[in-house]
């Protein structure tokens, strides 16, 4: 059920880039041809004035059929509903909008994509659900998991312990604990923990956390639940002493929607941000970055599922962005592609030849197509062999 969540989620960022062009080309009184979402056969159709409506065989993705574009024109099924003659001298095919509309049309796609990011975080910080600040989790001192055969589960800590004190100084936050544990090399630290009765829900109070508006769930243990101290020993590992433990996330919110708003904005350039620094080390050829396929995307977003929602969620914004970004990179075959002629048309004063711009980007989506076809094949690989 995760992995059919997941790609639903992933079919609908592109529904969604491709509604972008869609309402676009209506804005600017373009000729919508199509508008499917999935690919393949029509299994629901609906035939407007001038537009097909349908929901093809295979509901992954979707895309936007517009008059001329590609020089294609609207082929015999536009033919078969729209009468011709009605439509004689009209100026709406792609090609014959001035450049400005046709930037529009092209760029709306992955503006899209950034504003069902902006949506998705604007709603996670009003709901106070978020778990990211700058896209970064922040740790709380709440255990989510302990380890099996780790120092933490040989000292009997437990999932839902709150930890209060290391060695008897009180600790407030994640990263002391952290500290302390690398610095230990080994040597057992005293932990005091706060232990909820069975069947005790944490409770949380929200505090300000920075100046903008922004609210943080803190755990707050009560007074009478018990303490105790436990002795653990961190294990060396190849990222050096850890204790064994998973910590619970601390989960955001906002004091207003107008915060909420702000913040979804702030969290989003940083999701761009941090994608734009990704890409530039891919160019560079860092192993840091590597492409990921479909397939990988879905064992991604299905084990955010498991997580729930607070996480789902901000994947999806996550890839997103991404979409909207790699679609601008100035590459044939994507929307970036066309962008880059509508810029040398602008300069040139004169339109690239219809015949050498559709060449072009054949080109450039045959190269995109076999990119796609190696990623797959390598991640389909790594999960069989």
């Amino acid at each position: 059920m995760s992995l059919v969540i997941t790609i639903i989620g992933l079919s609908l960022l592109v529904v969604v880039h491709e509604l972008g062009h869609f309402l676009a080309a209506r804005a600017v009184g373009m000729r919508v041809v199509k508008f499917s979402i999935g690919f393949g056969p029509a299994v629901v159709r609906y035939r407007g004035p001038e537009t097909i409506y349908q929901l093809a065989a295979i509901p992954i993705g979707g895309y936007v059929q517009v008059d001329g574009l590609g020089g294609g024109g609207e082929g015999d099924e536009f033919a078969a509903i729209v009468d011709r003659k009605s439509l004689s001298g009209e100026q709406r095919s792609y090609e014959s909008r001035p450049l400005w509309q046709r930037t529009l049309f092209v760029a709306a796609g992955s503006t899209f994509n950034f504003a069902f990011a902006f949506v998705v975080f604007f709603g996670l910080f009003a709901l106070s659900a978020g778990t990211t600040i700058g896209f970064k989790k922040d740790a709380t001192l709440v255990v989510d998991k302990v380890k099996p055969d780790s120092g933490a589960a040989a000292a009997g800590l437990l999932a839902g312990d709150v930890i209060e004190r290391i060695d008897g100084e009180a600790v407030v936050r994640f990263s002391v604990l952290r500290r302390a544990v690398g610095e230990s090399e080994g040597r057992p630290l005293m932990l005091t923990v706060a232990r909820p009765p069975a069947g005790a829900e944490m409770p949380i109070e929200w505090r300000p956390y920075g100046d903008d508006g922004l609210l943080a769930a803190v755990p707050v243990p009560p007074a009478e639940w018990p303490r105790m101290v436990i002795a653990v020993s961190p294990q060396e590992s190849p990222r050096g002493y850890l204790l064994g433990i998973n910590p619970q996330v601390r989960t955001f919110g906002a004091e207003s929607l107008a915060a909420a708003a702000v913040l979804g904005w702030d969290e989003t350039v940083a999701v761009t941000g941090f994608i734009v620094e990704g890409i530039g080390k891919l160019f560079q050829g860092s192993d840091e970055v590597q492409l990921g396929s479909v397939v990988k995307m879905a064992q991604l977003g299905a084990d955010q599922v498991d997580m729930g929602w607070g996480w789902f969620l901000p994947f999806l914004a996550f890839i997103s962005v991404n979409l909207g970004l790699l679609n601008l990179l100035p590459i044939p075959g994507l929307d970036g592609g066309r962008l880059m002629f509508i810029g040398i048309e602008a300069v040139a004063r004169r339109p690239v030849p219809p015949r050498f711009e559709i060449l072009v980007h054949a080109v450039g989506l045959l190269f995109l197509f076999g990119l796609i076809g190696f990623v797959l094949f390598r991640d389909i690989a790594e999960i069989f062999f």
